[in-house]
């Protein structure tokens, strides 16, 4: 099953550029002018999970409700947002297959059907593993399609800021992705599935101890969470520093976005390829 839950349109879209994240029970699309790189429209959808091989499925079941795929582009983005992802040190990889292979085989043991790619982002190697038949859909959908992994378009930002500790809490249906900064440098960053608050609570806490991460430290959150909600209160109560992250207005390109609580729309506008 296939669900539209947000879709915004300004009066130019057809001349962007098209994104796409795949996660394991959404898909977002959403464009961006080239000149102003503004968000000029997003779709996002709920959908059942699916495998490589039925990809193509719920890709089709999203074109009847959507306007973006019916837009002619050349080389899309697709971003691929899973917990089967990995950071190394680049100088420990040195872009070798056979050692990325190695330490996902290590954390999420063998998948034969399945490959890589990976992407550098100052000294950390992003690695993602993903179905062939997945792959061999996408490339199919999209001519000239250009490949990336969620965790190297979003620590492109977040790292951009040098400044305070932070921890990022970014929500997605059914899972979410924790990242902590240091000085601006990665110290921590793991996406996990949830059922209820507390699975997200005890991660988190858990997090903090283990890492000796200071309950002063602001917990910026964004994404698939509203503020009314359960799961933000639950939250709110035992982090001291929680609150929903600040969105530069000025990068959506109609005032159609501010229907919403802004934080909806991150991790999106933090995205940098």
């Amino acid at each position: 099953m296939v669900q539209k839950t947000y879709s915004i349109y300004s009066d130019n879209v057809d001349n962007g550029q098209l994104f796409i994240e795949a996660g394991k029970n959404h898909l977002a699309f959403w464009c961006r002018e080239r000149e102003e790189n503004k968000i000029t429209a997003f779709e996002f959808f709920q959908c059942d999970s699916y495998t490589g091989g039925s990809f193509d499925k719920i890709l089709d079941a999203a074109r009847l409700h959507s306007r973006l795929l019916a837009t002619t582009v050349e080389a899309p983005h697709f971003i691929m947002n899973t917990d089967e992802s990995l950071c190394i040190p680049a100088n420990l990889s040195g872009n070798d297959e056979h050692f990325i292979s190695q330490n996902f085989e290590l954390l999420f043991g063998p998948c034969p059907t399945a490959n890589f790619f990976s992407e550098n982002v100052e000294q950390y190697l992003f690695a993602s593993r993903i179905d062939i038949a997945l792959q061999e859909n996408v490339r199919s959908s999209f001519p000239n399609v250009k490949l990336h992994t969620q965790y190297a378009c979003l620590l492109r930002s977040l790292m951009s800021d040098a400044g305070n500790d932070r921890v990022y809490l970014f929500f997605y249906p059914n899972y979410f992705s924790l990242i902590v900064l240091r000085g601006g440098r990665l110290e921590f960053l793991k996406t996990k599935s949830y059922i209820a608050a507390d699975d997200v609570l005890y991660f988190v806490l858990n997090v903090f101890r283990q890492y000796n991460i200071s309950n002063d430290t602001e917990i910026l959150t964004g994404g698939f969470i509203d503020e009314q909600s359960k799961l933000y209160q639950t939250l709110y109560q035992y982090l001291e520093r929680l609150k929903p992250a600040v969105v530069d207005e000025t990068v959506f390109a109609t005032g159609e976005f501010r229907d919403y609580s802004l934080h909806y729309f991150l991790p999106y506008a933090n995205y940098v390829l």
